[in-house]
């Protein structure tokens, strides 16, 4: 793939969290797919989601000053931990890596040039779906998937907002951090849905771009969070969630063909209510820790938050 980036400002620097939860066979891969990219100014955060099994064993021959290593007590879900890196993020990018997937060298500069082209604040690619459990109930969840393995959901974009609908979207994206601010941050006090929720809502208020090349790879796994007990495709927990976020992108929409001016603070206001009072302590700490350390070069050090 031909490498056609511009040279970056000095300051671009992109943050890429990668939220580690018992994936240990496949971190590394993740992590190496991010500081081997062609874009010369990338920050890797490995975030252990209090998981039983650490990566830190897999990554600790890494010698890299971008890469950090940040450890939680307690499971709190992907969704929290992206939303304390978006919070904390000191620089003006932020892409989203799961840490079983990996990226193509050149993915951050193809979606660089895409939002230095078009000055959107979102940006998302064709993906190369990768199935590892070749089960009925797994392979439904990619039925846009061509037979070469490539997803391309480029129709969704071009879709007006009166079009706009609440479905299946992808966010291993790179954002502009202060969208993700804006839009009350990623996190809505769920561990589910909240990738559909913010690239439904970039989409519907024009803040979406796409790149029909094929630069992320997404493997799919029966363990993960989509077939779980608890928090699978037919939980309740999925349901009720779910239901909630289409309320608030169904009020989204009424006031985006209403053109009303202060939607972005409504999408803020609601996401933010929807987390408690707890966790905002804990987010607000943990981002201050976080911070902190990504102001310093990384290392090994484990950071704990």
């Amino acid at each position: 793939m031909a490498n056609t980036f511009r040279e970056p400002a000095p300051q671009a620097t992109v943050l890429a969290p990668v939220t580690h939860f018992n994936t240990v066979p496949y971190i590394r891969g993740a992590v190496v797919s991010l500081l081997s990219q062609t874009y010369p100014n990338i920050r890797v955060a490995v975030m252990n989601d209090g998981g039983s099994d650490a990566p830190w064993g897999e990554l600790d021959d890494i010698v890299d000053p971008r890469l950090s290593r940040f450890q939680m007590s307690r499971n709190v879900g992907p969704y929290f931990m992206n939303h304390v890196a978006a919070m904390a993020n000191p620089w003006p990018y932020m892409t989203i890596q799961d840490s079983d997937d990996w990226s193509e060298p050149d993915r951050i500069s193809e979606l660089m040039n895409v939002l230095n082209r078009t000055e959107l604040s979102v940006v998302s690619s064709a993906t190369i779906t990768h199935i590892v459990d070749n089960s009925t109930e797994v392979a439904k969840w990619s039925r846009n998937r061509r037979s070469d393995g490539v997803e391309d959901l480029s129709d969704r974009v071009t879709r007006s907002p009166r079009e706009a609908a609440f479905n299946g979207a992808r966010h291993q994206a790179l954002f502009k951090t202060q969208f993700i601010r804006e839009m009350g941050g990623y996190y809505a006090g769920s561990k589910v849905e909240y990738d559909t929720f913010i690239m439904c809502i970039a989409q519907l208020i024009g803040e979406l771009d796409y790149c029909k090349t094929p630069l992320y790879h997404r493997r799919i796994r029966g363990e993960s969070l989509t077939k779980s007990e608890g928090t699978g495709m037919t939980s309740n927990y999925r349901a009720q969630t779910r239901r909630t976020l289409i309320r608030y992108f169904e009020e989204a929409k009424r006031r985006r063909l209403a053109e009303d001016p202060h939607i972005r603070g409504y999408i803020a206001s609601s996401v933010r209510d929807s987390v408690s009072e707890a966790e905002h302590a804990q987010i607000s700490e943990c981002t201050r820790v976080m911070h902190k350390a990504l102001s310093h070069a990384g290392g090994r050090r484990i950071v704990q938050l």
